[in-house]
This record gives C-alpha cells, sequence and structure tokens, in this order.
C-alpha cells in the first residue's frame, strides 16, 4: 500500500536536514504563542501603563509576522514538494460548491453567535475595512498552511510509513490529531475565558477543514473557509 503512494511522500522529519527541523520547532513555537507572549512583554516594557492595550496590540501583530517567517522559510526549503503539500493540487469542480455552501454556513453561524452574544448584529465602517482585516486573514493563512498543509501531510504519511497497509485508518488519525491540536489545544483561550461557543465553533471549523483537505487533496478549501470565518468576524465587529 505504502509503494502505492511512493510518488506522493515528501522528506519525513526523520530524513530531513537539522536546518529543517529547526524550523519546524520554531513553527511548533508559533502554536504555543512564544513569540506573541515575548514581543508583548517587550512592548509592556516600552509603552506607559496607560498605553497598555497599544502595547498589547503592536506586540501581537509583530509576534504574528515573527512567527510567520519559519513558516515561509519552511515552504522556501521544499519548494520542489508543493504537490505534496497540497499547495499546487487542482480541485475538481464540485468543492467550489462545497466552498461557497461553507461559507454561507459560517456566515449564518457567525450571525447567530453575534445575536446571541451582543444581541444584534454590528456591521464595522467599511472604511476601516483594510487596516482592520489584513492581520485575521494573515493569521488564518498562515494558520492552514501550518496544520492543513505542514502538519498534516507529515503527521499522515508518518502514520502511513509505519502502516503501510491502512490508507484510510492514517488518515483517519491524522484528522483527529490535526483536528484536536488546532481546536481544543491551539484555541485553548476560549475555553480558558469561558467563551464555549466560539471554542466549539472553531473547533468544527478546523475538523471540516482537515477533513476537506485529505478529500480534494488540496489546501485551498480550507484556506477559503478559514478566511470566510475571520472575514466575517472582523466584519460584524465579534471579537475571536
Amino acid at each position: 500500500m505504502l509503494a502505492q503512494y511512493e510518488s506522493e511522500i515528501p522528506p519525513l522529519f526523520d530524513s530531513w536536514p537539522l536546518k529543517i527541523k529547526i524550523i519546524l520547532i520554531l513553527i511548533i513555537l508559533r502554536t504555543f504563542k512564544v513569540y506573541y507572549w515575548i514581543t508583548r512583554q517587550v512592548f509592556f516594557l516600552l509603552y506607559p501603563q496607560e498605553e497598555h492595550m497599544l502595547a498589547d496590540k503592536a506586540g501581537t501583530e509583530l509576534g504574528l509576522l515573527i512567527g510567520a517567517v519559519p513558516v515561509m522559510l519552511f515552504f522556501w526549503c521544499n519548494r520542489s514538494y508543493f504537490k505534496q503539500y497540497f499547495i499546487l493540487n487542482k480541485i475538481a469542480p464540485y468543492y467550489i460548491l462545497v466552498m461557497i455552501i461553507g461559507s454561507i454556513v459560517i456566515l449564518f453561524a457567525i450571525l447567530l453567535y453575534s445575536i446571541d452574544k451582543i444581541n444584534t448584529v454590528i456591521l464595522f465602517p467599511v472604511d476601516a475595512w483594510p487596516e482592520r482585516l489584513f492581520f485575521p486573514l494573515f493569521l488564518g493563512l498562515i494558520e492552514e498552511l501550518e496544520f492543513r498543509s505542514i502538519f498534516l501531510v507529515q503527521i499522515l504519511f508518518f502514520l502511513l510509513k509505519r502502516n503501510p497497509s491502512s490508507y484510510k485508518e492514517a488518515q483517519l488519525q491524522s484528522l483527529l490529531f490535526v483536528s484536536l491540536w488546532f481546536g481544543p489545544i491551539y484555541h485553548l483561550k476560549y475555553f480558558l475565558v469561558g467563551n464555549f461557543v466560539l471554542y466549539v465553533l472553531v473547533f468544527l471549523l478546523g475538523l471540516f477543514n482537515t477533513f476537506i483537505t485529505l478529500r480534494s487533496r488540496s489546501i485551498i478549501p480550507a484556506i477559503f473557509l478559514h478566511l470566510s470565518f475571520n472575514l466575517y468576524f472582523t466584519i460584524l465587529n465579534v471579537t475571536l
């Protein structure tokens, strides 16, 4: 069974040179918010107490930009394997319909969430969209490249290498692992602050995005749905 997918397998972690292993460690550190925490603490020291809200925003945004660097470096070092990482694969036309329907479902869910949370729906001023949208959309893109490309591919083929006879079993295990990592672990903050509805929504988004990536063998649907999620939350003035 493994030989059937031999051409699809990119170099796995155990065969990587040291520099790519270090890059992966730096990517994993981003998923644990290490860069956000460091840059926010630095800005808290630089800004006076009354400007700590501004320091928090500036530190978070700088941490996001720093955390994106190892992701970009990873793909540069593995630029010969874009197809294996689901980057350049074409998608069947019916996945476009799935993306459209999924985006509508996401919008409906966020409208209900907004009504439940603040009893209304508030559209953020259109003239402020460019500045307000950049980091939520950029973050969504980086998260998909991490979870639905790098982590999913490495876990999937690592499991397949250990058990060459069951591709479907490897898919299921990688689906569960990546979905749990993205939802309950990576977005644990929503649970800790008591925002259980958003916690569940993010988990469902991650679960579906992982599933659709495995089915379509393309990261495009997952990126589209994730950016739709962040877009609707941002323009409807709901705090993520």
